[in-house]
């Protein structure tokens, strides 16, 4: 599948998913799209699936496959830079939680509690986020001068110029 980068899509939260939806069949798609572009995690609304399934899988470790995911704690907010695959050529530098506490359901419907911390929080709240509408960019502070020539020279603005508020 291709790589979801038109802002007004992403913006459109997720819906609940139920088990009218092949959950495993959405979960081994992400996973081959977030390995084939590079990511370490992926969420539906990205690749056009409008459920709440998102995938993470930093370094070594097992994917981990989060379906309708709730973010009950979080905590130890620092600085990062952060890029994403919906917004190819763009890196920011945001507040995210270097600890988060995730309940959700697997990809078997098994309710479960997941405890992320350092860089795996950093990219499941990234991708909790998505399935919220929410995008990196959102946290940028608009006077960040920085930020701005960034996306000025980014793929991205290139094609989206509904970026155009973060520059002008």
């Amino acid at each position: 599948m291709t790589i979801v980068t038109d802002l007004e899509k992403l913006r459109v939260p997720c819906i609940e998913a139920d088990e009218r939806i092949n959950v495993e069949a959405t979960a081994a798609a992400l996973l081959y799209d977030m390995k084939k572009y590079g990511g370490c995690g992926l969420a539906a609304n990205q690749v056009g699936f409008k459920h709440r399934v998102c995938v993470i899988a930093v370094g070594d470790m097992t994917p981990i496959v989060l379906v309708n995911p709730l973010i009950i704690k979080e905590k130890k907010p620092r600085r990062v830079r952060e890029g994403c695959l919906s917004l190819p050529g763009l890196e920011v530098e945001i507040e995210r939680p270097m600890y988060v506490k995730v309940k959700a359901m697997d990809e078997h419907w098994n309710t479960r509690k997941y405890t992320f911390t350092g860089t795996q929080a950093q990219v499941a709240r990234h991708e909790i986020d998505h399935l919220n509408g929410i995008l990196m960019i959102d946290y940028l502070e608009a006077s960040d001068r920085e930020v701005k020539e960034r996306l000025l020279k980014s793929e991205v603005y290139k094609i989206h110029p509904l970026l155009e508020k973060f520059v002008s």
